[in-house]
């Protein structure tokens, strides 16, 4: 599992779709991954809005949800998948992950340790 992969969670938030957004080829022991979900312009966040066609998955406007991104190692994720817990989809294009990861910067949800990372890893600016 690389930057960029996609994957749902079987049982848990399983009607979203998960991004992993962080390197994984920098550090196995943290990954950083962010769900899309139904864009709201009332309620949701805007730093990073995914129209119709930009993924497979995504069939009408959508957002990601910065203040849910969670962490996990990749050998948990692996184990997950391994599991049937997790299961993979189509990554999202370079140029839609270069997006989601300057939301990342850009957004007033994500958790301040959660943006350093990123630009520790120098994957956002």
């Amino acid at each position: 599992m690389r930057s960029g992969d996609t994957f749902r969670l079987v049982g848990v938030a399983d009607q979203h779709l998960w991004v992993i957004i962080s390197d994984t080829d920098q550090d196995e022991r943290c990954v950083l991954f962010v769900s899309m979900t139904s864009y709201d312009p009332g309620e949701d966040e805007d730093a990073c809005l995914i129209h119709a066609g930009e993924h497979p998955f995504v069939a009408h406007e959508t957002c990601i949800c910065y203040a849910k991104t969670r962490e996990a190692s990749l050998s948990q994720l692996i184990t997950l998948r391994d599991a049937g817990r997790l299961t993979p989809h189509a990554p999202v294009s370079e140029e839609l992950l270069r997006r989601i990861r300057q939301g990342g910067y850009d957004s007033r949800d994500i958790k301040i340790k959660y943006r350093e990372f990123l630009i520790a890893q120098d994957v956002i600016d």
